[in-house]
């Protein structure tokens, strides 16, 4: 029987503005059947308070999250075990943030995007991580993920699917002159510069430190409103970024 060894990684993702946060779960299989080790990763996924929400709202999660562990368990080497989950966790959480979080509630977008202010902030000195953490490219350095951070990112998380899944708000799209104005308007209000907006994906690509001052004013200028105003403009990046990819 090959030796099995299961490491769990469940990557809760803040992205697009969606900085990584892995939670990691070891459950050390020796000996043991692919089923039984996968079994025991189920059972921490039903543990886990995001991943146990999509179970219970997403329909067929659960059986995919199960063909995919054993796939992981059968096929991949020890070594490349972690990854592979982590992977898949991240790939999951990712696609579920951007199909639901157009229909989170204020209070739970507000959240997202002031950590991610509060992040980009605090890592001006590691210009390459801020842009990491805004981005979310998932290169942001471990060290950075102290357990206080991966709390507030696992809650935020939650808290965008939950209001998305159970209380979806309405949404309106705002005419584009209306929007650019808004943007334009707030740009101003906080002594940025609204060309930085048409670099913004591309900032990845730019010396850290611009890139790093890119992503840091349009945090700033997504919450230079009330809750509400912040949430309702977000959702129309959010709108116009999948008319885009319909395109």
């Amino acid at each position: 029987m090959k030796f099995v060894a299961v490491n769990l990684c469940l990557a809760l993702v803040l992205s697009a503005g969606n900085a990584i946060v892995v939670p990691v779960a070891q459950a050390q299989v020796s000996d043991a059947s692919a089923d039984t080790a996968v079994d025991i990763a189920m059972a921490y996924l039903k543990e886990n308070k995001l991943f146990s929400l999509l179970m219970r709202t997403e329909p067929g999660f659960e059986a995919e999250a199960r063909a995919e562990f054993r796939r992981i368990a059968t096929s991949v080497p020890a070594d490349k075990v972690q990854s592979e989950a982590q992977a898949y966790g991240t790939k999951v959480v990712l696609l579920l943030i951007e199909k639901y979080t157009i229909k989170s509630s204020d209070a739970a977008i507000e959240g997202f995007l002031q950590q991610n202010l509060k992040m980009a902030i605090g890592l001006k000195d590691r210009p390459a991580d801020c842009v990491a953490y805004v981005m979310g490219t998932g290169k942001i350095s471990l060290e950075i993920m102290t357990p206080a951070i991966i709390e507030a990112e696992t809650e935020i998380k939650y808290q965008l699917l939950e209001s998305a899944l159970t209380r979806p708000a309405a949404f309106t799209p705002m005419a584009i002159s209306d929007l650019l104005a808004l943007v334009e308007k707030r740009y101003a209000a906080i002594g940025g510069d609204i060309s930085n907006l048409t670099l913004l994906d591309q900032a990845t690509s730019l010396p850290p430190a611009q890139g790093c001052q890119v992503v840091t004013q349009f945090s700033q200028m997504l919450t230079a409103g009330t809750p509400t105003e912040n949430a309702t403009l977000y959702r129309n990046f959010l709108y116009l970024s999948k008319q885009s990819q319909a395109q």
